[in-house]
């Protein structure tokens, strides 16, 4: 029961950190223009991003294996690009590199 509690001090510590964080990035970006901030969204969330490192697509089973894909970057629509191994290039939801 006590790790429990801990448990749920923690994931409320944790949302409380994530709201005051937004609030302030909306604070602070709230005066440009939908272009530029959906910009400063993808550049921030690129960070984070491992571009380059091999992931395997979990819904994409080819025979007894699943496709295997690099990340090439987030597109201005918030979509990953990804390099896929036949050398062709498609575009994936960005919860992919989670």
């Amino acid at each position: 029961k006590e790790e429990e509690e801990e448990g749920v001090t923690q994931s409320k510590e944790l949302v409380t950190q994530i709201v005051n964080t937004l609030s302030k990035w909306i604070d602070t970006t709230q005066h440009l223009e939908k272009d530029v901030a959906s910009k400063c969204v993808i550049a921030e969330w690129s960070q984070w991003a491992e571009f380059g490192k091999e992931v395997i697509l979990r819904d994409e089973p080819t025979g007894s294996s699943y496709a295997s894909v690099k990340p090439i970057r987030v597109e201005p629509d918030g979509r990953l690009r990804v390099l896929r191994r036949d050398g062709k290039e498609v575009l994936l939801c960005t919860e992919y590199l989670f």
